[in-house]
């Protein structure tokens, strides 16, 4: 996150659910943006695709998921 502006909040963990309905998924990462212009600034940065390189190799599978927040 230090690395790319774009992104105001930075979070993440592995999975603790007991329900078993995780479909395999076993770490979860958050980020915010201020927008949409900051995630689309951030989606070809050259760090974000470092990261992506670095863990690429250990994910059989990714989800990815937008959204607004909503109060």
């Amino acid at each position: 996150p230090g690395k790319i502006d774009a992104i105001k909040g930075f979070e993440w963990g592995t999975n603790i659910s007991e329900e078993g309905k995780s479909e395999g998924f076993t770490h979860c990462f958050l980020l915010t943006f201020e927008d949409e212009a900051g995630r689309d600034a951030y989606l070809p940065h050259p760090e974000h695709k470092a990261f992506g390189k670095v863990l690429g190799p250990f994910l059989e599978k990714v989800c990815v998921m937008d959204y607004i927040a909503t109060e």
